[in-house]
């Protein structure tokens, strides 16, 4: 795995960075054994750091797993990184619009997407019309937790 993070630094380094751009190839894709997916966008250039295990991973999404999690990483269009591809697993992926905005892709038909404070206080709630359902963040920098179709996501908004 740490040859896999390796790679991935040397890939994300400024000249393979502006080719794969121009590539057309503009999201680094997690993913986890639990088949749940990050996808990060290269036009913000995620930061890795290896902590104790976990990758921690810094850019339009700041997330943080345990390493033995990753069942593989790969770059693709953002066109191809959603929910036609990965969904008939019944992944959630969850993406950074902007640092006051999420998307989530893989919501279940009306399903309800809460986002609650660390400490449980609940912030909001949308329910989901289609698939796909547009969170907003609160003004405060900190750690929330995001709840998508039973599962609870951890979310970093800088």
């Amino acid at each position: 795995m740490r040859r896999l993070l390796l790679c991935v630094s040397l890939f994300l380094s400024p000249v393979c960075f502006q080719s794969l751009l121009a590539k057309g190839l503009d999201m680094l894709v997690v993913e986890l054994k639990s088949d749940t997916s990050y996808n990060f966008s290269l036009n913000v250039p995620p930061r890795f750091m290896l902590n104790d295990g976990r990758l921690e991973v810094e850019g339009d999404l700041n997330t943080s797993f345990a390493v033995s999690d990753v069942r593989q990483v790969y770059f693709a269009p953002s066109a191809e990184v959603g929910v036609s591809k990965v969904n008939g697993r019944g992944d959630v992926t969850i993406s950074y619009v902007d640092n006051s905005r999420l998307q989530v892709n893989g919501v279940n038909p009306d399903a309800k997407v809460c986002l609650y404070t660390v400490d449980g206080k609940l912030l909001g709630e949308k329910s989901a019309s289609g698939d796909v359902v547009e969170v907003q963040l609160p003004n405060e920098a900190g750690i929330y937790m995001l709840q998508v179709n039973g599962r609870t996501f951890k979310v970093r908004k800088r």
